[in-house]
């Protein structure tokens, strides 16, 4: 028992030292860190869950915390400083990081000068640059002057192209799923759901069903895909089972770099707690690397579950899944789309 509890000691100690080496690079993730451990994905999210009782990512994140909150104790970085050191490309996501696993800002460790929340550290900030902005203000001005003078009709179509940057256009590739038919049914209904959660917000816009259907068997490179369907980003969800527990792998692409911002997997554990907020936590962490701007209302919803019952969860993503496959064949609501949402509201009542 206790050459069992050093080896696993041994084993998140090489994990943290790995993390740790890689603590510059904001890209530093799962995949990586798999690599570097000589597993797969799969495989460490398990043992990394069995022993921390977190997810991979989440372990990432927490070495990164430990170690800001080690430089801030000595004094001699600034916040900003610090945030960037540790991987965090945003200051104000590594106060809300840092807040949220210690419950308490940045700012509160080490000297009392340091800004201790978001406003007073852009405010800082702001002040440091004032002089650059004062330079940078010239360059303004002449470029305005510039743009006086060419013709009104070149002017409006640069307003407008500003404009449309903030909506951003998401292709949901059709899902690959290897496991029991049950299972399959649990983990189309996840994607679906999960797909009309980002319908609901306004600054996305997801291709049709009908559109991303022909890329389910015409395997293409997805910059070729995100061309002829005219997206900014490709999400591909793939789906497999261990046993009688089925994952979610989610791969978000950029269509321009062809770089992949998020790839993680996600065991969905019916009955445990965590499959109910599951959806949220996909969702948001989609709209955090798309870096779309949502409304106060919008982050509420998503922060809503559609119920307190794992079971009925269950049920109703397996109706959910009929109704979509159904639905997209042309035929009426099938019989277990009904029983499964009657067995969700017998069960959330």
């Amino acid at each position: 028992m206790h050459d069992n509890s050093n080896t696993q000691q041994e084993f998140l100690n090489r994990l943290t030292g790995i993390v740790e080496a890689n603590l510059t690079n904001p890209q530093f993730g799962v995949s990586e860190l798999a690599r570097e451990m000589g597993m797969s994905r799969s495989n460490l999210h398990l043992r990394v869950k069995k022993l921390t009782k977190t997810s991979v990512s989440q372990f990432i994140n927490q070495v990164r915390l430990k170690k800001a909150m080690e430089i801030l104790q000595q004094g001699s970085l600034t916040i900003s400083e610090t945030a960037f050191d540790c991987g965090f490309q945003s200051v104000s996501y590594f106060t809300k990081c840092f807040r949220d696993y210690y419950g308490y800002p940045p700012g509160k460790v080490g000297n009392g000068d340091e800004p201790d929340n978001i406003s007073d550290l852009a405010f800082a900030e702001k002040r440091k640059k004032k002089k650059w902005l004062i330079s940078a203000s010239v360059a303004i001005l002449f470029i305005v002057m510039l743009l006086f003078v060419a013709e009104i009709g070149q002017l409006w179509p640069l307003q407008s192209s500003a404009n449309e940057t903030t909506v951003k256009n998401i292709a949901v590739l059709p899902m690959q799923f290897e496991g029991s038919d049950s299972m399959k049914l649990v983990a189309g209904g996840f994607r679906q759901s999960l797909l009309n959660s980002l319908m609901d917000i306004e600054n996305l816009r997801i291709r049709s069903e009908t559109s991303v259907e022909q890329y389910r068997e015409n395997i293409k490179p997805l910059q070729e895909i995100a061309g002829e369907l005219n997206v900014d980003y490709i999400i591909e969800i793939k789906g497999f089972q261990t046993e009688n527990e089925p994952w979610i792998q989610v791969n978000l692409a950029d269509a321009v770099s062809d770089a992949y911002l998020l790839r993680e997997t996600y065991p969905i554990v019916i009955h445990e707690e965590n499959f109910l907020n599951l959806q949220n936590q996909i969702a948001g962490e989609i709209i955090r690397n798309t870096q779309t701007d949502i409304s106060t209302r919008e982050k509420e919803i998503l922060e809503e579950r559609l119920t307190e019952n794992p079971a009925a969860l269950n049920y109703y993503l397996q109706g959910l899944q009929h109704l979509v496959l159904n639905q997209f064949a042309g035929a009426r609501f099938p019989r277990p789309m009904v029983d499964g949402a009657v067995m969700f509201l017998e069960i959330s009542i």
